[in-house]
């Protein structure tokens, strides 16, 4: 995170950034919930893999020791950031730290850890995310090459003196496909929100399909 972040009496997130004499201050999606989010991803997935058929007192078990074992942690690495929770409640401030506490933090943690969370068991875990990882085989080459190739042409044409806009291909579709269902991409234009005006790439199968890019 860039800025100074203050977290208010709500548990809000608020960065706040200086120009010259003036500053801007912008609410932040929480990290604390989007870690919390991630914990709930990361539950389900070992509990299916750890419990298998087996219900009831297994599951339980397993969200106890679930619990004991993987902890949430903010890390501010900017080591520039002033951080203000004052305000914060207990909850959230004890989820906030600072690069230079991380050390002392996981120190602790594996001080008070579970005594059936050996090396092994770490190692297990570890080898079993590697194991669920998938390569990302987007083509972000393909993917912003128009915009590349417009951009170029647009600094030619400006140092030329060429006012013309530049235009977008005009049935570039056929070259793009969806990753997601396979079928042609088209270039729309949003027409509301904050991007009204913007173009974009689309899906033709929408609204069965709402990839875009």
């Amino acid at each position: 995170m860039f800025g100074d972040i203050e977290i208010d009496d709500k548990g809000n997130f608020i960065r706040r950034f200086n120009f010259g004499k003036f500053y801007k201050r912008e609410g932040l999606y929480s990290p604390v919930t989007q870690n919390e989010r991630h914990l709930n991803v990361l539950r389900e997935v070992r509990r299916d893999a750890k419990t298998g058929s087996f219900l009831g007192l297994a599951e339980k078990v397993f969200d106890e020791n679930f619990s004991s074992n993987y902890k949430s942690i903010v890390v501010l690495a900017n080591p520039k950031t002033v951080l203000n929770d004052k305000k914060a409640p207990k909850n959230i401030r004890e989820h906030v730290i600072r690069a230079d506490q991380l050390v002392a933090f996981i120190k602790n943690m594996d001080n008070s850890r579970n005594a059936d969370w050996s090396d092994s068991s770490m190692l297990e875990t570890m080898q079993y995310f590697l194991n669920c990882n998938r390569p990302n085989k987007s083509d972000y080459a393909r993917k912003y090459e128009d915009i590349y190739l417009m951009s170029v042409i647009g600094k030619i044409k400006e140092e030329r003196g060429d006012q013309t806009p530049v235009e977008p291909a005009k049935n570039p579709s056929t070259e793009k496909i969806c990753p997601k269902c396979g079928k042609p991409l088209v270039l729309r234009t949003a027409k509301k929100g904050e991007n009204a005006g913007n173009q974009f790439w689309g899906c033709s199968g929408f609204p069965k399909c709402w990839y875009r890019e």
